[in-house]
């Protein structure tokens, strides 16, 4: 699926493209026949866990590779124009601004020359390879063919090997190419199966969602919404409606379809199901338990921010893969990556030049690229080789960082951890959308370390520290940013301790719909909540990878609000920080570290061994990044300096309250764009023998204040009348479109026939205004004998939230029973 940039897209792509038919197009570089008797090696190119200890022998030349993938490599004057125009499309005052590209015009001036890109292709079927795709953007060239064609080509070796109990395939030597193209080629992937792994942090458990079983909590999209302040955009419209989002991919997700639905009637959201997009070429991955609760994270909690956003999931058996073909198709405007490795791996195996030139492009195309910092604390590289690996509980490596987080090009995800010392954060129950909390709650770093190695689970924190690849991009900037000539990682942060507090996730079957003869439900054909029916146990998600798509969703939310994608979002992000505005739009998390144990003699880690990593503190810090972010104040504040304001809203929609009887509901008020100040609350109803009160009559948010509700126990039961000075607004619009209708068809009218098709029209509303369609605030239910009725009544309570010349207010539908 393309995305589109709405009303502003015909602007964008003419300016576009009258900038860039001045361009000349790729000069061609291949200038000599292609000879396969001279051939050159390319640097890199061979998977870390292809090691001789590991090695089981050659692999079965009849064995299938799909979708091996040449990239090709820019010349420097292409680089150094592509950093240009990165600048520029960034820069409001350049006519570049914004002025996104098509890879078809990216191909134009920063691919291979099509000349060249014909010669790379015959020389692939010449070699009895299958072409799957040439890249639109001409970066790349996949591919497919046996193990033993490509031994024979690439003059390499491929090999099995055996790591922790799991059988892969890589090559063993680095692989060469026709001396004619080395300079065009930059690397080969997926010569191996060694595939990336998940950030994600997935348990089992059995608490009830507000802790009343384990002291915990667990984040509910409704709580998220509460917490980073996002129910006032989408009381204002922004919910993602017309946004789409690819989340990248490496397994089936077909049997999660059922649990994605149930995820979003539990939680609310419409129903929407993802749009699932096999890569051409790639074979189906099928379904991989290391990889399917990844899946569900991601797709869910995308959709869970962006709730009329359309989820795109793009999906091959390598998650580069997938991300490949979502940039080089251009297939959204916002691009979800849960996945990553160490940056000095990456590196080492050559991969990171194509990879880099991929992100850049991204860029270029609008497209805003979102990833995790890694799971590891600041010491990434020590991570399991394989999803069988026993757990790393003491550092190795030295200091690390994750890629792709680490590029320029991406926002990378750091993790915090919720720090509720003091205060009370949560309501004792939750409302019709299974949420509980009541406002922003404090954060610290998230270091679940002590407790992960101490039980023998590795280590367990947020990435984040200085890359050892790139340097300091010319936006990241202001108070406690490291003077260290390097791009730091993260950008952002949100939660990421799957004990506290994780989020809720439906996978494999965890959100059950009742069946006859389930012990725990009550009702077949419904769900008993985001449990397992069967034991009641259901699953939470934490890791850096949990606030990747939340924050990709955050991202479609500005771009809904601005009208136009945004491709890079880091240097906003930094600008809107060092701003007058930053102190409310991030939240600066000052305390906790991303330090883990390391061993003696390990770089970085001191003498004798101890500890290594970063703290927290005011500003920019290499744990947690900006802070994490009150979305309501960043998507407003994207282009413009909205005025400080408040929101008031009832924690439920609904309440029902026996006669004689009372009950309570908190009413939250939360600050918007730095709000500062007291607000004075007053509550109101029209029932008949109903009143309200409330705890506190001013308070300054962010803030709950509870409200009471109360039923005479000889309150009549019959709702009020009031009468109704007008119809409703389609009675109104019906006769108006009559009387319209009545004068401009047919025959011309004169004006006597218009005068008397007026009185007629308004003789119309009349006659409707009076046959009982009205607007009435209450209406009576059930019937009943001697006066009263046997139902209930229901009718509206308000509450009204002033101070100096603001006013808002929210409403709460009360039936009496």
């Amino acid at each position: 699926m393309r995305f589109s940039f709405k009303a502003v897209a015909v602007v964008t792509l003419s300016a576009t493209i009258l900038t860039t038919c001045s361009w000349a197009a790729a000069t061609a570089r291949v200038m000599q026949s292609v000879d396969t008797r001279h051939m050159s090696s390319l640097r890199g190119n061979v998977h870390p866990m292809a090691r001789p200890e590991n090695d089981q022998g050659a692999l079965d030349p009849s064995q299938m590779l799909h979708r091996v993938t040449i990239f090709f490599s820019q010349t420097a004057a292409q680089q150094a124009a592509l950093d240009k125009l990165l600048q520029e499309q960034q820069d409001p005052s350049s006519p570049q601004y914004h002025q996104w590209l098509t890879p078809g015009q990216f191909a134009t001036e920063f691919g291979l020359a099509e000349a060249d890109v014909t010669k790379v292709k015959d020389w692939l079927t010449s070699q009895g390879f299958t072409i799957d795709e040439v890249s639109p953007a001409r970066t790349y060239i996949a591919f497919s063919g046996s193990a033993g064609q490509f031994n024979s080509a690439l003059q390499t070796e491929l090999h099995q090997y055996a790591v922790n109990g799991e059988v892969h395939f890589a090559n063993a030597i680095v692989p060469s190419v026709p001396t004619a193209i080395r300079d065009v080629v930059s690397s080969i992937r997926a010569l191996d199966d060694f595939h990336p792994r998940p950030k994600g942090r997935v348990r089992n458990v059995k608490p009830d969602l507000t802790s009343s079983l384990s002291g915990n909590h667990f984040i509910t999209p409704a709580d998220f919404a509460t917490i980073y302040n996002l129910n006032a955009l989408y009381n204002a419209g922004i919910d993602g409606s017309g946004q789409s989002i690819a989340v990248m991919g490496q397994t089936d997700l077909s049997t999660n379809v059922n649990d994605i639905a149930t995820f979003r009637s539990l939680s609310g959201l419409p129903a929407s199901a993802p749009q699932v997009t096999l890569v051409p070429g790639s074979q189906d991955p099928g379904l991989l338990s290391s990889d399917i609760s990844e899946a569900a994270l991601d797709v869910e909690w995308a959709g869970a921010i962006a709730r009329k956003a359309t989820i795109l999931f793009v999906n091959s058996t390598d998650v580069f893969m997938s991300l490949t073909y979502a940039i080089n198709s251009r297939v959204a405007p916002v691009i979800s990556i849960s996945y990553g490795l160490c940056e000095p791996q990456e590196v080492s195996s050559g991969y990171i030049s194509s990879d880099d030139a991929l992100l850049r492009q991204a860029s270029t195309q609008g497209q805003t690229v979102v990833g995790p910092a890694g799971d590891d604390g600041a010491a990434d590289c020590d991570y399991p080789a394989t999803p069988t690996s026993p757990p790393v509980n003491v550092a190795t490596q030295g200091l690390a960082v994750d890629f792709p987080a680490s590029s320029p090009n991406v926002t990378g995800v750091g993790g915090t951890a919720f720090n509720e010392q003091s205060g009370t954060y949560w309501y004792t129950a939750n409302n019709s959308a299974n949420g509980s909390a009541l406002f922003y709650i404090p954060e610290i770093a998230w270091n679940d370390t002590p407790v992960s190695v101490a039980a023998g689970q590795g280590l367990a924190g947020s990435g984040g520290g200085a890359s050892s690849y790139y340097g300091k991009p010319v936006w990241q900037t202001g108070t406690g940013v490291p003077a260290d000539g390097q791009r730091d990682v993260p950008d952002v942060s949100f939660p990421a301790s799957p004990g506290h507090d994780g989020f809720i996730i439906c996978e494999s079957g965890a959100c059950q719909i009742c069946v006859t003869g389930d012990a725990n439900c009550t009702t077949s054909g419904v769900s008993p909540g985001y449990r397992l029916a069967s034991d009641q146990t259901f699953d939470v998600a934490g890791g850096t990878s949990a606030g990747v798509p939340a924050f990709a969703g955050v991202v479609a939310l500005i771009n809904q609000k601005t009208g136009s994608a945004q491709g890079n979002v880091n240097q906003t992000l930094y600008q809107l920080a060092g701003g007058a505005g930053g102190g409310y739009i991030f939240h600066d998390v000052t305390g906790g570290d991303n330090k883990v144990p390391c061993q003696g003699g390990t770089p970085n880690c001191p003498s004798g061994g101890g500890s290594m990593g970063y703290i927290a503190g005011t500003g920019y810090d290499q744990v947690t990044g900006l802070g994490s972010v009150d979305a309501n104040n960043l998507v407003t504040n994207w282009n413009a300096t909205p005025a400080a304001d408040f929101g008031v809203m009832f924690f439920n929609s609904t309440l029902s309250v026996g006669k004689g009887n009372s009950a309570t509901v908190p009413i939250i008020l939360q600050k918007q764009n730095g709000f500062n100040g007291t607000v004075n609350l007053a509550c109101s109803t029209a029932m008949t023998g109903v009143t309200c009160s409330l705890s506190q009559s001013s308070v300054n948010p962010d803030a709950a204040v509870t409200v009471t509700i109360s039923a005479s126990a000889s309150a009549s039961l019959q709702a009020p009348h009031s009468p109704k000075p007008f119809a409703p607004w389609w009675e109104s619009s019906l006769g108006v479109a009559a009387f319209f209708g009545m004068a401009g068809c047919g025959r011309k009218r004169n004006k006597r026939q218009i005068v008397v098709l007026a009185i007629l029209a308004l003789a119309l509303i009349a006659l409707m205004a009076g046959c009982g369609g009205g607007g009435s605030s209450s209406t009576t239910t059930g019937g009943g004998t001697g006066g009263g009725t046997t139902g209930g009544t229901s009718g509206t309570v308000t509450v009204t939230a002033t101070s100096g010349a603001l006013t808002h207010s929210s409403n709460i539908t009360v039936t009496v029973n």
